[in-house]
């Protein structure tokens, strides 16, 4: 698993393109309010990009959005692309 710390809508773009088939985790603040994001999940198929809230100024948050990422992909026996925008 790779682990972008930081970056934009142009690098999730590259690793859905990287990860032919697989799925991609974005995280931001406000994921509604995420234009490019949303497009990006749109232009997809089904299931393709997840994008999920995420505050890095909460160290709490972090920790809960890390586990139930983890538990959602990884008891799939799924390898995702993270990506904290």
């Amino acid at each position: 698993m790779r682990v972008p710390r930081s970056g934009d809508p142009v690098q999730v773009r590259q690793l859905l393109r990287r990860s032919g088939e697989g799925r991609v985790v974005a995280t931001c603040r406000a994921p509604g309010s995420a234009a490019e994001l949303q497009k990006l999940k749109e232009e997809h198929a089904p299931g393709r990009l997840t994008l999920l809230p995420l505050d890095v100024t909460d160290e709490s948050t972090i920790e809960v959005r890390r586990t139930r990422i983890a538990f959602q992909f990884w008891s799939a026996m799924l390898q995702p692309w993270f990506f904290f925008y």
